[in-house]
């Protein structure tokens, strides 16, 4: 027997997605580090300084409160990986001072 060529490409089955498929992160618990980064995020939210400060200038731009607290978790992250760099210990004001700078300027 022979194939009939035809416009659109034979797509195979198994490539195809499953209807009721699970989400791999959700599967192997890939989501519960963002979930604690959040977390963390809206305790120190709470807290006067540099992290609400942060979390004020995203909302005062317009960013939707789970976003800002995203993005906040983001740079917590960002200044811990700083701090295990250079072998630091974690500084409020040296974390945050270059946005006090910016806001004096």
């Amino acid at each position: 027997m022979f194939r009939v060529k035809t416009a659109s490409p034979v797509i195979s089955t198994r490539s195809l997605p499953r209807k009721n498929a699970r989400c791999p992160g959700c599967a192997r618990g890939g989501h519960r580090l963002p979930v604690r980064q959040a977390g963390h995020a809206s305790r120190r939210v709470e807290r006067p300084g540099g992290a609400r400060a942060f979390y004020d200038a995203q909302r005062a731009a317009g960013v939707e409160h789970n976003a800002a607290l995203r993005k906040l978790a983001s740079r917590l992250v960002g200044i811990l990986h700083g701090c295990l760099k250079t072998r630091t210990l974690y500084d409020e004001s040296t974390a945050w001072s270059h946005r006090e700078n910016k806001l004096a300027a």
